[in-house]
């Protein structure tokens, strides 16, 4: 056993090895907020801070504090500043090349906020004027060959916030579909009155009712030619007023069962406005799905 462990060559690796994983425990938080914020700055082209980094080996992921990026636009602005991110990785798939977020969340997002010091990236120093034409003869070289334009870099994507107008032109509001269920309900109500206010017995029929019932009683009782004819009479204006009274009483029911309709079509319409106001809100919260609909808003799907 002894013979295949060459322990002159094995404590300096471990030495080496607990030196690289000491130095990595140390110093891995400041890296990490060096990259994130030297990269954060090339691609927003003004300043990305953050207060602190924390990478956490079991479990494995990482949680920024204080992140702030300046708007270039306007330098003693901040754009975006967030409290606190939080990621859970799976180490696994890492390992394996493939960057999974099991967990994220966002914490007290806010955009539009002051600064101290100026957001603005210090200026690079100008080359001279021959170095100038020969990076620039190089670069519009190479953009040619690879068929891109002649505008490099990342631009910053436009950062103003929405107004509420525009917030809410992009969701579909409970309250106007309710809305428009009742008009709807409500117009075609009002049709359906329309052709019973036809079929119901008007001021010239009941004045119809009364010529005809004075008619009757002028009968002379000792005519029995008379008395046939009114008794007829009597009959037929019976059956047309049984007749009458029958629509009056569907109209009745009718304008009842509309009236409950339209009824229960409005009590919605009331809840409606603080169930579009709840749903909006869970949707651009400060969570991680809330923080995917407020940056698709800013910068586009």
């Amino acid at each position: 056993m002894n013979k295949w462990i060459r322990w002159k060559g094995l404590i300096p690796f471990v030495i080496i090895v607990a030196a690289l994983a000491a130095f990595f425990l140390l110093f891995i938080d400041t890296l990490t907020k060096s990259v994130i914020e030297s990269s954060g700055s090339d691609m927003a082209g003004a300043k990305v801070e953050v207060d602190s980094v924390d990478v956490r080996i079991a479990p494995l992921g990482m949680v920024l504090s204080g992140l702030k990026v300046a708007n270039p636009n306007a330098p003693m602005t901040n754009a975006v500043e967030i409290q606190r991110i939080a990621l859970g990785l799976d180490g696994g798939q890492l390992l394996m090349g493939k960057v999974i977020i099991d967990e994220m969340s966002v914490d007290q997002v806010r955009f539009d906020t002051p600064r101290k010091t100026s957001g603005a990236l210090p200026a690079k120093a100008m080359p001279s004027p021959e170095k100038t034409k020969q990076g620039t003869d190089k670069v519009e070289g190479e953009t040619k060959r690879a068929g891109v334009g002649k505008k490099l870099g990342i631009d910053m994507p436009n950062l103003e916030l929405p107004n509420v107008d525009t917030v809410l032109s992009r969701e579909t509001l409970r309250t106007q579909e309710v809305a428009n269920e009742l008009q709807t309900s409500v117009s075609q109500t009002q049709q359906n009155w329309d052709k019973l206010e036809q079929s119901l017995p008007d001021d010239d029929k009941v004045r119809d009712y009364q010529r005809r019932i004075d008619r009757i009683k002028k009968t002379d009782t000792g005519n029995i030619k008379q008395l046939l004819t009114a008794i007829q009479d009597l009959k037929s204006l019976q059956t047309d007023i049984q007749q009458d009274l029958a629509t009056i009483d569907r109209a009745r029911k009718q304008v009842k069962q509309d009236l409950a309709q339209v009824d229960k079509q409005y009590n919605p319409l009331l809840k409606a406005p603080a169930q579009d106001k709840e749903h909006t809100a869970n949707k651009y919260a400060p969570t991680s799905q809330g923080i995917g609909n407020q940056s698709e808003i800013l910068i586009g799907p």
